[in-house]
C-alpha cells in the first residue's frame, strides 16, 4: 500500500465491528483516539506518519463508524477489542500511541499484553488520584439533547470557546459528538472507573509522555513519572487537549524523534 493513500476497513471484535483507517507500509503504529471523537483525531497527521511505517486509527467500539457496543465495557474490553483488530490484521507487535481514554486503552494493552507492545505514546494520562476528581471530571461529560432551536449546540459551542477561539475545531468536536452512538457515555464510565496507576505500574515498555501546556490532563504526568523515571515528557505549549489538531506538525516530530530513538 503507498503511503500517499488512506483505506478504510472493517475488522470483527467480540463486541461488534470495528472501522479503522490504515495508511502506509512496514512497522505498525496504532493510534488510539479520546472520546467522543474517533479516528479523525488523526486525519492531519496519519498521511504524514504513514511515509515512514504502517498507521492504524480504528475507531473505539461506540464512537465514529464502528458498531455500539449491545453491553457495558470496561478498559480491558476496550483493550481485547484492540487485541481483536490486531490478530485480523495479523500485527504480532505494534508501536501503541493513546490520547486520554485512548491512552487508557493503550496503557491496559502495555500492561496485560506486553508481548505485543513496543513502544507507548500516551497523550494526556486519565490518572485520577481521589474518586472526589473522577466524578467530578465525569460530571463535566454533557450529551446532546437535540432540539429544533439548537440550544444544546450552542451550549456546547459556548462550552468549548473558552478553550480554543478556533471554529473549526470547535465544529469537528460538535460533528464528532454528534456521531458517537446513543450510548455515548459507555468509554466514559470505563475511564472513569479505571485504575490507571495500578496498571501503570506493570507496563515495562519505553514510554513517552506527550501533552500540551493547556491539556486538562497535564498535571497527571508527574506522578507516572515518579514510578517511571525513565519515561520521556513533551510539554507542548499552547496546546490543549486536542494537540494532533492544534499543533499536527509538532505532534509529527515528536512522535517520530521518540519511535526513531526509543526502545
Amino acid at each position: 500500500m503507498a503511503a500517499h493513500q488512506m483505506k478504510r476497513a472493517f475488522a470483527d471484535t467480540p463486541d461488534g465491528q470495528m472501522h479503522y483507517r490504515v495508511a502506509g507500509e512496514g512497522d505498525p503504529l496504532i493510534m488510539l483516539h479520546q472520546v467522543p471523537l474517533s479516528s479523525l483525531e488523526f486525519i492531519d497527521v496519519q498521511l504524514p506518519l504513514a511515509e515512514k511505517r504502517r498507521v492504524i486509527a480504528p475507531d473505539l467500539l461506540g464512537y465514529g463508524c464502528s458498531d455500539a457496543p449491545s453491553r457495558g465495557m470496561t478498559i480491558a474490553d476496550y483493550a481485547t477489542s484492540i487485541i481483536s483488530l490486531m490478530n485480523e490484521m495479523r500485527i504480532e507487535r505494534t508501536d501503541l500511541l493513546g490520547v486520554h481514554t485512548g491512552g487508557a486503552v493503550a496503557n491496559e494493552i502495555a500492561a496485560a499484553y506486553p508481548e505485543r507492545v513496543n513502544r507507548l505514546i500516551i497523550v494526556g494520562a486519565p490518572d485520577w488520584d481521589t474518586w472526589q476528581h473522577r466524578y467530578e471530571s465525569f460530571a463535566r461529560c454533557h450529551p446532546f439533547e437535540l432540539d429544533a432551536e439548537g440550544a444544546s449546540i450552542k451550549e456546547q459551542w459556548a462550552r468549548l470557546a473558552r478553550f480554543t477561539n478556533d471554529d473549526k475545531l470547535i465544529r469537528r468536536f460538535i460533528s464528532e459528538k454528534l456521531k458517537a452512538s446513543p450510548i455515548w457515555y459507555v468509554a466514559y464510565v470505563a475511564v472513569f472507573t479505571y485504575d490507571f496507576r495500578a496498571r501503570f505500574t506493570q507496563v515495562k515498555a519505553p514510554l513517552l509522555f506527550l501533552v500540551g501546556s493547556g491539556d486538562i490532563l497535564v498535571e497527571r504526568t508527574a506522578p507516572l513519572k515518579k514510578i517511571r523515571p525513565d519515561a520521556q515528557e513533551v510539554v507542548v505549549e499552547g496546546a490543549t487537549s486536542w494537540l494532533a489538531w492544534e499543533q499536527p506538525n509538532r505532534f509529527i516530530v515528536e512522535v517520530e524523534r521518540f519511535l526513531s530513538t526509543a526502545g
